[in-house]
């Protein structure tokens, strides 16, 4: 009878610890990594549109750059956000803020301008390589330093400053409150979205802990229930599926005090 007891006793000792094991290996970066890259690869296959766009100035509606909201009616008076697309996705090279996986404090602090420059690229149909990517982002900090005064962690508007100055035939649109019928709008007619985020709580494993505080995101795709992003902040960041509920809730503008006080705000860049 005792050594029954005893059976059940140590039986039971090690299908607690076992459980304790489990919760705690759960918890760990690398399962989460781990279970992040099965759910990305089956996104990859079972949700993104087969078909990547690829820059057509032609999509664009003659009045878009006269609109201060996606929803507004055309002189026409249709509707310009009525026909949009159930999904859609862009074609875009991308690289990482780090491209030559070097991940000091300059390239910590580069997801603004590598963002930008993967969407300038774009739209200028230009493709290079790592160490091309990396030399144009110490060109870009130097030309911020000298057009607004500062790189780091940098504000929508001090980024429309920047970028409308050191590449004249750009301009930026300024996206206040975007929501979800917004970027759909802009992705279907071919011009990607960006928007700042609090990088700490979209719930990226492949960060380095804890995450970057503030952090810009280049939105290039969606489905039914994902936004596809060219997240430059991880290496693994090509075509990364964020949930759309994840990406709305978190848009802050960066705000030095608290990042969640920071506006919500977004940004488009437009071929002049």
């Amino acid at each position: 009878m005792h050594q029954r007891t005893r059976l059940i006793f140590t039986i039971s000792i090690v299908i607690f610890l076992g459980i304790v094991a489990g919760i705690v290996f759960l918890q760990t970066k690398t399962f989460q990594s781990w279970y992040t890259e099965l759910w990305q690869s089956y996104l990859m296959g079972n949700e993104k549109p087969a078909i990547e766009h690829v820059w057509d100035k032609g999509m664009l509606y003659p009045s878009l750059s006269s609109l201060s909201s996606p929803n507004q009616a055309t002189s026409s008076g249709t509707m310009v956000g009525a026909d949009i697309p159930e999904q859609y996705n862009l074609k875009m090279e991308f690289h990482s803020q780090a491209p030559l996986l070097l991940w000091d404090k300059f390239h910590e602090e580069m997801c603004e301008e590598a963002s930008i420059l993967l969407v300038l690229n774009y739209f200028q149909n230009k493709s290079m390589t790592n160490q091309e990517f990396d030399h144009e982002l110490k060109n870009m900090q130097k030309a911020e330093i000298e057009t607004i005064g500062i790189w780091e962690s940098t504000t929508v508007k001090e980024l429309q400053t920047f970028i409308e100055k050191r590449y004249p035939s750009f301009s930026v649109r300024i996206l206040d409150n975007p929501t979800e019928q917004d970027i759909k709008f802009y992705i279907s007619h071919h011009i990607p979205v960006l928007l700042p985020l609090s990088g700490q709580t979209i719930g990226n494993p492949f960060y380095t802990p804890p995450g970057p505080l503030y952090h810009l995101l280049v939105l290039k795709g969606y489905t039914k229930t994902h936004f596809i992003t060219h997240d430059v902040g991880t290496k693994r960041g090509k075509d990364y599926f964020y949930d759309k509920n994840i990406i709305l809730n978190n848009i802050h503008d960066w705000d030095p005090t608290n990042i969640f006080h920071g506006a919500k705000k977004g940004f488009v860049i437009l071929p002049r």
